[in-house]
């Protein structure tokens, strides 16, 4: 059975209110964005009891660069496969999540803690990474599924579909 929703700590407070605050993306998108980060949160929580603070924080931050048309990185398949977009995606979030905590007054480890998990939450190469890839694959299939859809289409739909699937745990697709 799922856990209770948490509240938001005073950090998690601190760096959604640094987002919001620094975001220079439409008001719909924001909200979008946002939603799916603390939804992400939720399901660390309500699957992960031994979650850190690190995790939460790389939930939070991990699709940041989104939050800035100027700094996001964009698919283009002439140029580069999926795999190294959602790469060069992860290492731009972790290095405007690592400027946005620095800003905050976040201590060097839980900067460098969090930036490495947030490089890492395509792929998971370890179980803290893992259960961050995790939180945010269950998160689109609960909150972003039918806009990616509505701005996407089906065949795009369908593949992002497919890698978020494949992520995922079998305990984890139980779920969906």
């Amino acid at each position: 059975m799922l856990k209770k929703r948490k509240k938001l700590t005073l950090e998690q407070r601190r760096l959604v209110s640094a987002l919001i605050n620094l975001a220079d993306i439409s008001f719909p998108s924001l909200q979008n964005e946002l939603a799916h980060s603390i939804n992400a949160l939720f399901w660390l929580y309500a699957l992960f009891s031994n979650a850190q603070p690190s995790q939460a924080y790389a939930i939070l931050l991990h699709d940041c660069e989104r939050f800035f048309q100027k700094l996001s990185v964009s698919f283009n398949p002439s140029v580069s496969t999926y795999n190294l977009y959602k790469r060069r995606h992860a290492n731009n979030s972790a290095r405007i999540a690592g400027k946005i905590m620095e800003a905050q007054g976040f201590s060097k480890s839980d900067i460098a803690n969090t930036t490495l998990l947030i490089k890492d939450h395509e792929y998971g190469s370890n179980e803290s990474s893992y259960q961050v890839m995790a939180a945010d694959s269950l998160s689109f299939f609960d909150t972003n599924i039918v806009d990616y859809y509505n701005k996407k289409g089906v065949k795009k739909t369908e593949k992002k579909v497919r890698f978020m699937w494949s992520r995922l745990k079998a305990r984890e697709k139980q779920l969906i």
